[in-house]
C-alpha cells in the first residue's frame, strides 16, 4: 500500500515549487527578450517545472490508491483526509530483546501442539459398547444352581455385556497414529517457525538501523542545499548576470533533496512498524526536520521573484 502520509508531503513540495512557474516563466521571458539568456537555457529553466509536474500526477495517483486500499480495508469509502505525521521513535536498538516464543504466532502453534498431546493421551476405544446387569432370583429348591463364577451369593447374578468389533485395535493404532503425525508436524512447524521469526527480526532490526543512518545523511543534504539556496539567493540580491539562473538551479536541487529525505522519512517509518511486530516500541520523540521547516525554502522563493520582477 502507497503510504499516504509520504504521497501527501511531496506532493505539497511539489506544489509549491510548481506555483512559481508562471512567474518564473515571465521572468525568463524578459531575460530572452533583452539578450540576457539563450533560449535554450530559458527552455532547460521551464524543462523542471514540467518533471514537477508530472511527480504531481504520481503524487496524487498515489494518494488515490492509498484511500481505495483503505476502504478496501474497511469495507466502505474513505473520504480524502490529511494525513498526521507519525512522531519518530528514539530506539536504542541495541537494548531490544526479541524473545521469540512469545510471539503470537508461536504461541498459537504451542496450545495446538498442547492439545494435541492431551488428546492423545485421553484417548479412549471408540466401537465398544458394554453395560452391567444385576439379577435376583428367590429359588429355594437348590442355591447352588447359581453357583460359578457370576454368583454374588444366594440368588444373586451379575452379568457383564461387553460388545467389542474385531477391528477396534486397528482403529486405535490409527487413532495414535494420526495424533503423531500431527504431532511431529506441528514441532517441525515451531522448529521452522523459530528460525523464521528470528531471522525476520534481524532482518528488519538491521533495515531500520541502515535506514536511520540514511534518515541522518538526507537530513545532511536538506541543511546542505538549504544552505547553498540561502547563498544564491543573497548573490541574486546583490550581483547581476547569470545569478537567477543559479538560483533557480538551487532551487530545484532543493527540491528534489526535500523530496529524497520525505521519501527516507516515509520508508524509516514502515520499517519501525515492521520492528514493532517483533518489540515493544513505546518511547516517542519529535522528527529532527519537521514539515514546516522542510517547506520553508521553498515557500521563501515567492518573496524572491516578487522582488525580481
Amino acid at each position: 500500500m502507497p503510504c499516504i502520509g509520504g504521497a501527501q508531503q511531496k506532493n505539497n513540495l511539489a506544489q509549491l515549487y510548481y506555483q512559481l512557474k508562471d512567474r518564473v516563466s515571465a521572468i525568463l521571458r524578459q531575460r530572452r527578450n533583452k539578450g540576457l539568456l539563450l533560449e535554450a537555457d530559458r527552455l532547460e529553466a521551464l524543462t523542471a517545472f514540467e518533471r514537477v509536474r508530472y511527480a504531481k500526477m504520481d503524487n496524487q495517483d498515489a494518494m488515490q490508491r492509498s484511500l481505495l486500499d483503505l476502504g478496501s480495508l474497511f469495507g466502505r469509502e474513505i473520504p480524502v483526509f490529511t494525513a498526521q505525521k507519525p512522531l519518530y521513535a528514539a530506539l536504542q536498538t541495541d537494548s531490544l530483546n526479541f524473545i521469540v516464543e512469545e510471539h503470537h504466532e508461536m504461541k498459537i502453534l504451542a496450545t495446538m501442539l498442547k492439545v494435541e498431546k492431551e488428546n492423545l493421551r485421553h484417548q479412549r476405544w471408540r466401537g465398544i459398547e458394554s453395560d452391567f446387569k444385576l439379577t435376583h432370583a428367590a429359588i429355594m429348591e437348590d442355591p447352588k444352581a447359581f453357583s460359578g463364577i457370576n454368583d454374588l451369593g444366594y440368588g444373586v447374578v451379575a452379568r457383564v455385556r461387553v460388545k467389542m468389533p474385531f477391528s477396534i485395535v486397528d482403529y486405535q493404532d490409527a487413532d495414535k497414529a494420526h495424533s503423531h503425525v500431527l504431532i511431529n508436524q506441528l514441532q517441525r512447524q515451531l522448529v521452522q517457525r523459530r528460525g523464521q521469526l528470528q531471522k525476520e527480526f534481524d532482518t528488519a532490526l538491521r533495515r531500520y538501523q541502515r535506514l536511520s543512518e540514511f534518515v541522518q545523511y538526507q537530513q545532511t543534504r536538506v541543511a546542505a542545499a538549504a544552505e547553498l539556496l540561502r547563498e544564491r539567493e543573497l548573490r541574486l540580491r546583490k550581483l547581476d548576470g547569470d545569478v537567477i539562473e543559479k538560483y533557480l538551479q538551487g532551487l530545484y536541487h532543493y527540491y528534489q533533496v526535500a523530496v529524497d529525505y520525505t521519501e527516507a522519512q516515509t520508508e524509516h517509518w514502515q520499517a519501525r512498524i515492521k520492528l514493532g511486530q517483533f518489540v515493544s516500541l513505546i518511547n516517542v520523540v519529535q522528527a529532527v526536520v519537521d514539515d514546516t521547516e522542510l517547506s520553508a525554502p521553498l515557500q521563501r522563493a515567492f518573496n524572491v521573484f516578487n522582488e525580481n520582477k
